[in-house]
């Protein structure tokens, strides 16, 4: 199964969805979201249970909460930091006018 099968999936479902159905067009992404999901959790769960099921398991320590922290801090400041961007951007996006200038500070255009 390819890697772009579950995207294929979830845009067939929604598109099923759009066309047969008279559901708002965001709960036909969300059920295709949910089925790319449920697609990459299956997917997982047999690869990886197919890949352990004759190892046996060499240590029962547990992960120490302050090393987790500074392993991961990186990708929790890129995360934040790149969704302050995204939504920065579109503050300004929508409180652009049609020439492009700011006529209020925050403006919020729900045409865009």
């Amino acid at each position: 199964m390819g890697h772009n099968f579950r995207y294929f999936a979830g845009t067939a479902v929604s598109i099923f969805l759009k066309e047969t159905s008279n559901l708002l067009i965001f709960v036909t992404h969300w059920i295709g979201i949910a089925v790319a999901i449920v697609i990459v959790k299956i997917f997982l769960m047999v690869y990886f249970g197919n890949l352990t099921k004759n190892k046996k398991s060499i240590s029962g320590n547990k992960i120490k909460v302050p090393v987790l922290l500074y392993h991961n801090y990186q990708y929790f400041f890129y995360g934040i930091f790149i969704y302050v961007f995204i939504f920065i951007d579109r503050i300004m996006a929508w409180s652009s006018g049609i020439n492009g200038n700011l006529p209020f500070l925050v403006y919020f255009e729900k045409n865009y």
